[in-house]
């Protein structure tokens, strides 16, 4: 029971983390703010967003199976949970860089009064980001994170 509360919790702050990390990218991306590019980014956008993270997940899932069905693999996982700490912070890191002007490029948006260049963030570490972070956050185990750390501080 307790594996499966775990599980549904990594799941589910996976999902949630990754959705706003979406909307804060839909945000920068509107253009223009009238009333249905609102209703878009109010309606639309969320449920856009709600696949892209369950796929995701599901993915990142799948890839970390071994970590969760081989128990000497599963074992040395959990022992060394500052991989997946550090994976956070890597994702984070690619993900706020892909914003960073050296690193985004102009493109051309046509909209209703014409055309306007904008600038746009950097996709290939946006995306290695957003992956990074998936797979880290759903191989987290905060108790064991604290478990190994209080030992190894000792």
């Amino acid at each position: 029971m307790f594996k499966l509360i775990t599980r549904l919790a990594q799941f589910a702050s996976t999902t949630c983390i990754l959705l706003f990390i979406y909307m804060v990218y839909a945000f920068a991306d509107m253009t223009e703010f009238d009333l249905i590019t609102e209703l878009s980014f109010i309606i639309i956008q969320p449920i856009i967003g709600l696949i892209l993270t369950f796929l995701t997940t599901s993915c990142c899932y799948l890839i970390g199976l071994p970590l969760r069905l081989n128990q000497k693999v599963k074992t040395w996982w959990l022992e060394r949970q500052f991989i997946p700490a550090f994976g956070l912070i890597a994702g984070i890191v690619l993900i706020l860089l892909s914003f960073y002007s050296q690193f985004t490029h102009l493109e051309i948006v046509t909209l209703d009064s014409g055309t306007v260049e904008k600038r746009v963030p950097n996709f290939t570490l946006a995306i290695i980001g957003w992956f990074t972070i998936a797979f880290a956050l759903l191989h987290f185990y905060p108790f064991h994170f604290f478990k190994y750390s209080k030992k190894a501080l000792k």
